[in-house]
């Protein structure tokens, strides 16, 4: 990731972009280039209208610094969110790594438009997230990432964004890496590990509940669920304390069943390798903790991951059994397949 100043028309590129508003003439922030290119690149405005996803690319005739031109769309400016740029600049990193350019450049929009620095934050965010694959259990990686450049106007406070911008990136991607792991590569047990590891590393506070502590200080739910499996349950607890003392703490909570097979009420056999994704809560919660202690953030944050896996066996909890919560009341299980509330509550 680069942030570059100079003048995009003097950039040595394989693919230079720029957004373009509905219905404009013009692509915001590109240079004026010669006659011919000039009037292919009025022509593609005149073809995509400046459509929110639109991409356009126009090969540069001659020996030129930048050997494509990429106009992407971002509908209306009344429209624009801070989605708007986030989103179409995924699509044009995306649209890069088809080509198999091993780097591309992405104009940030001017100040009438959005405001430079958000802008910015948008691109890198967009660009990462967009970028990431998963390709942990891939004995050959087919594809590669492109570099990015951002040219913009001015550089003051960029680098503090970029920072800022790589980190939200990241923990997001980090949410996606442990959400996509297999069942027999991530139980309770893994993602406790996981939350050990990050707990060291960015300094925060890290209490793991295991069976027995479970049964013995009343957290029935989750001792109800992951009691059918052989990978027990745990609870996870993550503090982030760099707020004031005596403030209240936000307090996020997040389910995370590593393998869903519905217990004794068995879900159907279609699509049940899906079900390793009945974590994704849990996972989430685990990537912004690593965000905001990587952040430094100061603020208290409170991270709360129950986490079963949900498994028929003689063991398991059966439809008719009446449980004991953490907060003293009972439910009645109708149905072993709804076990998030019960791990939640």
């Amino acid at each position: 990731m680069k942030i570059k100043t100079e003048s995009s028309a003097k950039k040595k590129t394989n693919l230079l972009c720029g957004f373009v508003l509905e219905n404009s003439n013009k692509v915001l922030g590109l240079p004026k280039f010669d006659t011919k290119s000039t009037s292919a690149i009025n022509q593609s405005l005149k073809d995509m209208e400046g459509k929110i996803g639109k991409l356009s690319i126009i090969p540069m005739p001659g020996k030129k610094p930048v050997q494509r031109v990429l106009l992407a769309g971002i509908g209306k400016k009344e429209n624009l969110t801070k989605d708007t740029i986030r989103f179409v600049s995924g699509k044009i990193a995306q649209k890069a790594r088809e080509l198999k350019l091993s780097e591309f450049s992405i104009i940030s929009p001017p100040n009438f438009v959005t405001e430079p620095i958000s802008a910015v934050s948008q691109i890198i965010e967009g660009s990462k997230m967009a970028l990431y694959k998963f390709e942990k259990f891939k004995t050959e990686k087919v594809e590669t990432s492109p570099n990015l450049t951002i040219i913009v106007s001015k550089s003051n406070k960029i680098s503090k964004v970029v920072k800022i911008a790589e980190i939200v990136a990241d923990g997001a991607i980090f949410t996606k890496s442990i959400a996509n792991l297999p069942p027999n590569e991530c139980t309770p047990t893994t993602l406790a590990n996981f939350a050990k590891s990050m707990s060291k590393k960015n300094k925060m506070k890290c209490n793991i509940i295991s069976e027995p502590e479970l049964k013995k200080k009343g957290f029935g739910g989750i001792s109800a669920v992951g009691q059918g499996s052989n990978n027990q349950p745990k609870l996870i607890v993550l503090e982030h304390n760099r707020g004031r003392k005596n403030d209240k703490p936000i307090v996020l909570v997040g389910k995370a069943v590593t393998f869903d097979t519905g217990g004794i009420s068995l879900k159907p056999g279609a699509a049940m390798d899906e079900m390793k994704f009945d974590k994704c809560g849990g996972c989430t919660v685990l990537g912004i903790m690593k965000a905001i202690s990587e952040l430094k953030l100061p603020i208290n944050v409170v991270g709360i991951v129950p986490s079963v896996e949900n498994m028929p066996s003689g063991k398991s909890y059966r439809p008719g059994d009446i449980i004991k919560l953490y907060n003293g009341k009972t439910a009645e299980i109708l149905n072993t397949d709804a076990e998030g509330r019960l791990i939640l509550a």
